[in-house]
């Protein structure tokens, strides 16, 4: 075989240990981490928005009537590239 050494696959199908049992995820909640997450949904509350221009938008989203121009949807990217790395 020209030096190769041939593989060994029996041992890899006996598992060394035993399985640890699963425990369940707490949710940041109970780890007492959830203000960021309730500080991100509060913000939103705040925000200035139109909820019949949401709607009107949704609603021709889901007919195919939104119209996507790919170079706004470009320069969005690009801007907020760029604000993301303006130091404050």
């Amino acid at each position: 075989m020209g030096g190769a050494t041939p593989r060994v696959t029996a041992a890899a199908a006996t598992p060394v240990n035993a399985v640890a049992p699963v425990r369940p995820v707490q949710s940041r909640e109970q780890e007492g981490l959830g203000e960021v997450a309730l500080t991100t949904a509060s913000a939103g509350a705040s925000a200035p928005v139109d909820i019949d221009r949401v709607k009107q938008i949704r609603q021709a989203i889901e007919e195919g009537r939104y119209p996507i121009v790919p170079m706004r949807v470009a320069d969005a990217m690009i801007a907020a590239g760029i604000l993301l790395r303006t130091k404050p």
